[in-house]
């Protein structure tokens, strides 16, 4: 959190939308609010959806494609684990829930 929160200060807007959504999921309404109102949603939600976009497509394909399992795991059953694959299940648990949404 800490390097997100120094990307936020920096006006990095991928790194401030990021951080805003986690202080919204973690509690803290007021300052994910305010991060997130940087953006200008109210007028236009189009710079949003587009750091959506690409925060989405740089978790899920850069990441989890560095440590995909063998087939052998079964990816598509995230109950199912083991030291080769326990990683990227619980990565591919998280994306579930954010695709989800």
């Amino acid at each position: 959190m800490r390097h997100l929160k120094i990307t936020a200060t920096k006006n990095y807007k991928r790194g401030k939308y990021l951080y805003a959504i986690l202080k919204l999921l973690a509690g803290d309404h007021v300052e994910g609010m305010n991060l997130l109102d940087v953006h200008k949603w109210r007028s236009n939600t189009y710079v949003v959806d587009k750091l959506w976009n690409q925060v989405k497509r740089y978790f899920y394909g850069m990441n989890m494609i560095l440590i995909m399992p063998p087939r052998a795991c079964e990816l598509n059953k995230l109950e199912n684990r083991c030291n080769k694959c326990f990683y990227y299940k619980e990565m591919a648990r998280f994306m579930e829930l954010v695709y989800r949404g």
